[in-house]
């Protein structure tokens, strides 16, 4: 597990858009949800990717940037929040490369490495694209609900058109 600021920053780049872009393959801009102007998926997740680089780099006590590596190369990126003193672990962004998928990857993520960062957390929560039927799938294996009341999702300002919150109390499974 390395810190993303430790990061080359286009090897991170390269990682994060071919494995949304793999994820994302079936589905348009608009589907996805996207209300900017891009002009294609590897534009708009190159700028989400440079973001995310940024929110690192400017980072704050209660956010981690994790990098998951295997044989020198990215395997997988989680993001995530501490919130309401620590008590609460939002899952910002994840994404693991897809030779990886179907494997314990992301229960590895969460369940191993989420817990040292955040001992006093009695919550997790996330939001997932309501299309990403994979995402979803993986997060109700590992437990978590899906929000009916849609709250998590305006607390996280998105929109309830194309995301749904999940959440799960802890320990995770």
């Amino acid at each position: 597990v390395t810190p993303l600021v430790q990061a080359e920053p286009s090897e991170f780049i390269e990682f994060f858009v071919n494995t949304f872009e793999k994820a994302y393959e079936k589905f348009s801009l608009e589907e996805l949800g996207n209300d900017q102007q891009y002009k294609s998926k590897r534009e708009w997740l190159t700028e989400t990717a440079i973001d995310e680089l940024k929110d690192a780099e400017t980072g704050n006590q209660n956010s981690y940037y994790l990098l998951f590596s295997a044989d020198k190369q990215i395997v997988a990126y989680l993001a995530f929040h501490l919130e309401d003193d620590g008590k609460v672990v939002y899952l910002g962004q994840g994404c693991i490369d897809p030779k990886f998928w179907g494997t314990k990857g992301t229960s590895y993520a969460i369940n191993k490495v989420v817990p040292e960062y955040a001992p006093k957390a009695t919550l997790c929560t996330l939001l997932v694209r309501k299309l990403n039927a994979h995402a979803i799938a993986v997060y109700e294996h590992l437990g978590f609900k899906k929000d009916k009341t849609n709250k998590l999702v305006r607390q996280h300002r998105y929109s309830e058109e194309h995301y749904i919150g999940m959440s799960k109390e802890l320990p995770l499974k």
